[in-house]
């Protein structure tokens, strides 16, 4: 699996630790499906029946705390990945931006290496 090095702009602080580097790995399918669980809630509906809803703000959260492997001191201390929500609350908005941007960035990478293994193969269509 891919992984990308993330410099914290700002540095977030968990107890002792500041967090200065966090490293981002690929999504696998049991992270997917395991933010689509954290996200559910279960409201009852106004036809009195209880419906399962998924919030898309809390699924993307739950997919990128997942995607971090591990936060990174400077003096290389781990701290192991994935975050749990309160620690992931705790990280600085630059922090948080700058992880953002690179996840995104490592899915569009990811999409675009799809898109060219779905090509190969495809030659010059028969004449």
């Amino acid at each position: 699996m891919a992984e990308i090095k993330v410099p914290l702009p700002t540095g977030s602080k968990f107890g002792e630790r500041t967090a200065v580097i966090a490293i981002l790995r690929e999504l696998g399918t049991a992270d997917i499906v395991g933010a689509g669980e954290d996200s559910e809630k279960c409201v009852l509906g106004p036809d009195g029946q209880y419906h399962l809803v998924v919030s898309p703000t809390l699924s993307g959260l739950h997919l990128l705390r997942r995607q971090i492997k591990r936060l990174e001191d400077a003096g290389g201390t781990v701290m192991d990945g994935p975050l749990d929500v309160p620690m992931f609350f705790r990280l600085a908005p630059e922090d948080f931006l700058a992880i953002q941007q690179a996840a995104e960035t490592m899915d569009k990478a990811g999409q675009e290496a799809l898109d060219r293994m779905s090509e190969r193969g495809r030659g010059a269509p028969p004449s």
